[in-house]
C-alpha cells in the first residue's frame, strides 16, 4: 500500500542524519491575518489557531510573544517559511511579495512584477530564489538576495494558486485552470503537464515516493503519480471546497482543511478520514 511504501522510505531516511526543517505554513493551512498584516505569533507558535496542524515545528514554542507586522497594503494571501526557519515570505493582493526575518520581524526585500494579486509564494530549497504564483496566470522567479526578476513563466490559463519545489530546480504548480504542471526552472520550460485534475487546484503537497496530493474545489483530494501524472486515488469526505492539504512527518496521515468548517485527518493506509476537527 502507499502507506507501507512511505513508511519504508521514512525508515531509510532516518538512518541518515537529516537537517531539521521547519514546516511550510502553506503546507499546513491558511494563515489567519487581518488585512495588510501578519501575526507572527499565529504563524510561528499558534498554528492550530490558523486552521492548521502543528507538526513539531517547535519542541517548545515561545510563550507570550506577539508581533504584528504592517506587511502589505491589502490582505495577505499566504506566508511560508524557508527551509531553515529563519525567514518568511509573504504575498498579497497588493501584487507584491516580501521576505522577513523571523527573529526581528524586519522586512528584507520587496519583490514586484506581478500585474494582479499574488496567490502563493515559496523559497527554493537552497534559499537562492523566491517563486510565486499570480492571479495574472503567471509564475514569477526572483533572486532572493538581489530581488532581480529572473524569469516569468507562462503555462496556465487561470490564476496560479500553488507552487511547490520538488528539488532545487524542479517546481510543481497548480491552478484554477485545473492543471498541474512540472517545471524545469533552469530551462524555464514545462517538463510534464496534467491537463485536467478534474477540478480547480487550491493546494498541493508531495511525498518522497513521487506522489502529489491536491486539494480541490469539488470537495475532494486527489493523489497523482508525479512521473506518469496518473490518478492514484480520490477521496471525497468534505462538504465544501478543500482549501489546503498537508502530510504528517511520517507520511502516515494527511491533513485537509475545508470551507465546510472542518479539518480532517486521513489515514494513508485506509485512505479514509479517522478524525475530524470542527472550527468556525
Amino acid at each position: 500500500s502507499l502507506y507501507e511504501k512511505l513508511r519504508a522510505k521514512k525508515e531509510e531516511e532516518q538512518k541518515v542524519v537529516q537537517p531539521k526543517r521547519v514546516r511550510n505554513m502553506s503546507d499546513i493551512g491558511t494563515v489567519s491575518s487581518s488585512p495588510g498584516s501578519i501575526s507572527l505569533d499565529q504563524i510561528s507558535t499558534s498554528m492550530l489557531d490558523a486552521s492548521a496542524l502543528c507538526m513539531g515545528m517547535y519542541d517548545k514554542p515561545p510563550i507570550g510573544k506577539h508581533r504584528i507586522l504592517g506587511a502589505h497594503s491589502e490582505p495577505v494571501s499566504q506566508v511560508t517559511y524557508n527551509a531553515q526557519g529563519n525567514m518568511l515570505v509573504s504575498c498579497s493582493n497588493d501584487k507584491t511579495v516580501k521576505t522577513w526575518t523571523t527573529l526581528s520581524g524586519s522586512n528584507c526585500r520587496t519583490f514586484t512584477g506581478s500585474t494582479r494579486s499574488v496567490r502563493c509564494a515559496e523559497f527554493s530549497l537552497d534559499g537562492r530564489y523566491i517563486v510565486a504564483g499570480s492571479a495574472d496566470n503567471a509564475i514569477y522567479q526572483w533572486e532572493q538576495k538581489s530581488g532581480k526578476l529572473v524569469q516569468k513563466l507562462h503555462g496556465h490559463r487561470d490564476k496560479v494558486t500553488v507552487v511547490k519545489f520538488l528539488d532545487v530546480t524542479t517546481l510543481i504548480s497548480g491552478s484554477h485552470d485545473r492543471k498541474l504542471q512540472q517545471w524545469d526552472l533552469n530551462r524555464g520550460s514545462i517538463i510534464s503537464s496534467l491537463n485536467s485534475c478534474g477540478s480547480r487546484v487550491n493546494d498541493v503537497c508531495t511525498t518522497p515516493l513521487n506522489t502529489i496530493i491536491t486539494a480541490n474545489s469539488d470537495q475532494s483530494i486527489r493523489l497523482f503519480d508525479i512521473r506518469s501524472m496518473e490518478l492514484i486515488d480520490k477521496i471525497d469526505s468534505h462538504n465544501d471546497i478543500v482549501t489546503s492539504v498537508a502530510c504528517s512527518s511520517d507520511y502516515s496521515t494527511i491533513l485537509t482543511s475545508s470551507r465546510d468548517g472542518s479539518l480532517q485527518l486521513i489515514d494513508c493506509h485506509k485512505m479514509e478520514p479517522i478524525r475530524e476537527f470542527r472550527y468556525g
